[in-house]
């Protein structure tokens, strides 16, 4: 009796849509993009007065804080690139597919979906 309990809750359970990890299954709503600020940031940090050739090699990368509003909402998601070059497809004005699922916010784009 306990044994066709637990497989029929398990067929039960196996048989219920979920939606995967990588956002896929969510239905993107159109959304666009009303600013981007960016912050150039060098680690490990290196204190003022520190004479320069005997502090560590650093690594130099850039962070983009992209806003979008959906509806009457503005959520943010952030980009990282070793890159200064911003690509065209996330500037400010810019129509954008989003979905969100939990604390990500993904951007469809044709071939490519970037999760923030």
């Amino acid at each position: 009796m306990k044994i066709g309990l637990c497989a029929s809750i398990l067929v039960v359970v196996s048989t219920v849509p979920v939606p995967s990890a990588t956002g896929k299954s969510l239905q993107s709503r159109e959304g666009i993009i009303v600013n981007v600020q960016t912050q150039k940031v060098a680690t490990p940090p290196i204190g003022t007065g520190a004479v320069p050739f005997l502090t560590p090699l650093q690594s130099h990368y850039y962070l983009y804080d992209i806003f979008v509003q959906l509806n009457c909402d503005v959520y943010v998601g952030r980009y990282e690139s070793e890159l200064e070059d911003l690509p065209s497809a996330l500037s400010p004005h810019n129509p954008v597919r989003v979905r969100l699922m939990g604390h990500a916010m993904y951007l469809d784009f044709p071939g490519d979906t970037l999760q923030m």
